[in-house]
């Protein structure tokens, strides 16, 4: 292992000690766990800063999905009947600074929301975050045209607000925003109250983006003066479309080359500005927005190449990320876009591997005969489809997991219309082959169809298990335990056993039906 492994791998664990030690449980005004942060300054005591919010859950959520959902809980019970937020609150309820402003709320939900979001979280969180992007569009003015930032305080970045200058960022973060909102609403099963509530606006400035502010000639988004003529500096500004799920992938590929041009390697960090000759001094390096810039990466993906690795270990080794709440977020979340997870999660998922294999391969036999009783009607013509599936399961059984792969993916490319079971069969082959990411899309798919749902979820949250996702894990496999406790015990039982190995409890804990 190379020295500067070593060298961010020791930051990137002090910066998770140091995140985790912000931790604080329910009390005053939060009703659920929060992040005291003393980034302002010790002498103001700890307080939730909620423009950490965002990054908080993209960190957490790969680590305990369950405390990330508990941050945006306590956010929640401080929001304010217009639908904003404060952004400093200590447990007593006082307003540290009341002001307004990005906090990506409706982005943090979402992305603490996870796949299956449960009904209490669901139940409490969407209405916020309505409420909360319907202040939004009426605080950035967005129905007269192009949303802006109403003041300095408001900004992405306070010292280059003008309030003559149409800034690409308060336009994509509101799209993001959104965009959040409406896979929220998705997901809870509230898709189309919400299309038709914010499905238009989110089209609008989806358009407002690529027609207002991005400039063909350089290839890049640029703030705009009033009569639309680019402005000449950049800002981090022109990097917020990466925040935005709908943004088209040439235009993201334009965006994360101009992003890789603007890294600065002396500072570790992305300017705040670009420096011109006659500045006096560079640029500050604003941790909170450098883990926004590594937020959006995580989230959106484009950091998993090796120039990006390299930057993400020289982010945690970098001194303005070695203390705080902000810095240790951008430490983590750059680790975390990159690709590279936690070792010590990795290990911990490398010998509890063998523990779960007893507990999976019921599961596993059990939904193979079903499949194979199931796929007597594939939906080919003639015996095509029964010749591959029967070769698949063949390859299967003689432990030629590729080749399963290869004829499955086959089956159902030539299929009429989606087969879940046949989904759960090739996700079997994934998994056995290794191939953890896809296994977990194929039984997802799966999970959409009645008849091979049961097998889908048991397997998935194996899946995550394997991903080193345990958080996630765990409520899958509590989510089977307690759908199908009646219809399946034994199946039950044996979801609630591998969730006891998950947490490492001892097996006698665990609950007889």
């Amino acid at each position: 292992m190379r020295e500067t492994d070593t060298t961010s791998g020791d930051a990137l664990t002090a910066a998770w000690t140091r995140l985790e030690a912000a931790v604080r449980q329910p009390c005053g005004v939060f009703p659920a766990r929060w992040c005291a942060s003393t980034d302002a300054g010790p002498a103001e005591g700890p307080a939730y800063d909620l423009r950490d919010l965002f990054p908080l859950c993209v960190a957490w959520r790969s680590r305990s999905l369950q405390i990330a959902r508990e941050f945006v809980l306590s956010a929640v019970a401080l929001q304010h009947p217009d639908g904003s937020f404060p952004r400093r609150v200590d447990e007593s309820g006082d307003s540290r600074d009341p002001t307004p402003g990005w906090l990506l709320f409706a982005c943090a939900a979402n992305a603490a929301a996870g796949e299956f979001p449960p009904a209490d979280y669901a139940g409490v969180v969407l209405p916020a975050v309505e409420r909360h992007v319907e202040w939004a569009w009426q605080h950035l003015n967005a129905a007269a045209g192009s949303p802006r930032w109403p003041t300095e305080r408001d900004a992405w970045v306070p010292e280059a607000w003008d309030p003559s200058v149409r800034s690409v960022d308060a336009t994509a973060m509101l799209l993001a925003e959104i965009e959040a909102c409406l896979q929220l609403a998705e997901r809870c099963d509230a898709g189309g109250a919400a299309r038709l509530r914010f499905g238009a606006r989110a089209a609008e400035l989806a358009r407002l983006l690529d027609r207002e502010y991005f400039d063909a000639a350089s290839g890049e988004y640029r703030d705009r003066a009033a009569d639309g003529r680019p402005i000449a500096r950049r800002t981090l500004s022109v990097f917020a479309p990466l925040l935005c799920s709908s943004l088209d992938p040439s235009r993201r590929r334009h965006v994360l080359d101009a992003l890789g041009r603007w890294w600065e390697p002396a500072s570790c960090s992305f300017p705040a500005w670009e420096r011109w000759p006659d500045d006096p001094t560079p640029p500050p390096v604003v941790p909170r927005q450098q883990a926004m810039v590594w937020a959006a990466l995580a989230e959106r993906g484009g950091g998993e190449t090796p120039e990006w690795r390299e930057r993400a270990a020289a982010v945690a080794a970098a001194p303005w990320a070695q203390s705080g709440v902000s810095g240790a977020l951008a430490a983590i979340i750059a680790s975390v876009a990159c690709g590279r997870a936690p070792a010590s999660a990795v290990a911990t998922t490398r010998r509890r591997v063998w523990a779960i294999a007893a507990a999976s391969a019921v599961g596993f036999l059990f939904l193979l005969a079903t499949g194979i009783y199931l796929m007597r009607r594939p939906s080919l013509p003639g015996a095509t489809g029964e010749a591959i599936l029967n070769l698949a399961r063949e390859r299967y059984n003689a432990g030629d997991h590729e080749q399963a792969i290869s004829l499955y993916r086959e089956f159902l490319a030539r299929s009429r219309s989606t087969n879940g079971v046949v989904c759960v069969l090739l996700a079997n082959a994934l998994y056995r082959a290794d191939q953890y990411e896809e296994a977990e899309r194929f039984y997802r798919v799966a999970l959409r169809e009645e008849v091979s749902a049961l097998h889908a979820l048991y397997n998935l949250g194996l899946t995550l298990h394997q991903q080193g996702r345990d958080e996630e894990a765990v409520y899958v496999l509590d989510q089977f335990a307690d759908t199908y406790r009646d219809d399946f015990p034994e199946l039950a039982q044996r979801a609630r056993t591998a969730v006891a190995i998950i947490r490492g409890l001892p097996l006698e804990t665990v609950d007889l039906p």
